[in-house]
């Protein structure tokens, strides 16, 4: 059984001066399938692929933390992030994603801040998971890899084989813009103590002279042992696929309402339909019967025995006639009332001018939000609903039953 990493996958990502697809199969390498100019859009990916975020798009924060514990570990660096003003005030600062590096008593925290919103084309509903392009290549250990995105080179830090920071800056190939920016990142990042020791500089940019840079010694240029689109093919393992933009989110939410509707709705056809089976095999035991009756008195006349299968249809299908109160018209209405998350209906019935709904909420309050939704529903105005109080679980969830009453004429 193939695990998540082994299950064959599109990837798009920006690459020197072309968005790049393609295809990945934990069982073989990865194989580029359409490399092109122009607008991303243009390559069309299949559903559930994943999209490699360009790294101009996602702030890489390199933090240490005098801790190990993983919930102070975590407000800690969200109350950096806010301090830094890296976190959007509206959205409660949601769109960030923590990897943590135990260091003894200290923790190094490499914070990637996702952007707000990316382009439409990008959100929904072909890419299902998402990650920050450096997190999508397999990087040299203890090295600064310098690569393109568009008019954009990254550059990427590792110490040991985790990627601790990465920063972009426009394309030139003017050497000491280069060295004086390569070093400013070295020296900040080795200030911080995020980096240590000597490290390699591993160069995909044929633009770029690294014979004419003028780096720090302990930063010295290498040649890779095979060819550069060898080594800097895509791959899975260090993704991890924490973060979505809120469009994508949303697609995903209205895909499970969805289901949760059509679940229902073939769940309640499917106890109809068992409903009427019963009803069927009992209307043709009283057939059998009344055969049998109309073979002792055949006097009553061709009318009655004519009259009598009629009658017993019409007081079985009676009740549908009303369309306001049909089952599954009240069943679509409650349905439409539910909340995007925090309810889940388990039982649904209606019997003898009565409609039951029985569920489960997240807490007490959400199950009464509920049953005001329920009330104040115009479609649903001509019957009169009540709640028990509901019953609280362990777990600090509750259990709710909806009754609602109507008159059948």
């Amino acid at each position: 059984m193939k695990s998540q990493r082994q299950v064959t996958a599109d990837l798009v990502r920006p690459w020197k001066d072309e968005w790049e697809r393609w295809t990945l199969d934990g069982e073989g390498a990865p194989t580029l399938r359409l490399a092109q100019t122009g607008p991303p859009e243009a390559i069309a990916a299949a559903a559930g692929s994943i999209f490699s975020v360009p790294a101009r798009l996602v702030i890489a924060v390199p933090l240490w933390i005098d801790s190990v514990d993983p919930e102070i570990v975590q407000e800690s660096a969200r109350l950096e992030l806010d301090l830094r003003g890296l976190l959007a005030r509206k959205g409660g600062g949601t769109d960030f994603v923590l990897r943590t590096i135990p260091h003894g008593t200290r923790t190094l925290v490499i914070a990637a801040v996702f952007p707000p919103g990316i382009p439409e084309v990008f959100a929904a509903p072909t890419f299902d998971r998402y990650e920050a392009s450096p997190f999508l290549l397999k990087l040299e250990p203890d090295a600064i890899t310098l690569w393109r995105e568009g008019e954009d080179v990254v550059a990427a830090f590792t110490s040991g084989a985790q990627v601790v920071c990465w920063e972009t800056t426009r394309l030139t190939d003017d050497p000491v813009e280069l060295s004086n920016w390569l070093r400013l990142l070295w020296l900040q990042l080795s200030g911080e103590g995020v980096i240590s020791g000597n490290l390699r500089l591993i160069n995909t940019i044929d633009t770029i002279d690294r014979s004419r840079l003028r780096l720090p010694a302990v930063i010295q240029p290498v040649t890779l042992p095979g060819p550069v689109d060898e080594m800097m093919k895509p791959s899975l393992e260090a993704a991890r696929f924490q973060w979505k933009p809120a469009a994508a989110i949303e697609h995903a939410r209205a895909l499970l309402r969805r289901k949760q509707t059509r679940q229902i709705v073939l769940a309640v056809a499917a106890a109809y339909v068992a409903v009427v089976l019963v009803l069927l095999g009992y209307w043709a035991t009283l057939q059998f019967q009344m055969s049998s009756l109309r073979a002792q008195a055949d006097d009553l006349g061709a009318q009655v025995a004519l009259f009598e299968p009629v009658a017993r249809e019409w007081e079985y299908i009676g009740p549908t006639a009303e369309t306001e109160f049909f089952p599954l018209e009240i069943l679509h209405n409650v349905v439409e009332s539910l909340p995007p998350d925090g309810i889940r209906i388990t039982e649904f019935k209606v019997e003898e001018g009565t409609a039951t709904v029985k569920g489960e909420a997240t807490s007490a309050p959400a199950a009464n939000d509920y049953f005001v939704a329920i009330t104040g529903d115009e479609e649903l105005r001509g019957i009169q609903w009540e709640m028990p109080m509901p019953t609280l679980l362990p777990n600090s969830a509750a259990q709710f039953i909806l009754l609602g009453r109507y008159e059948v004429r």
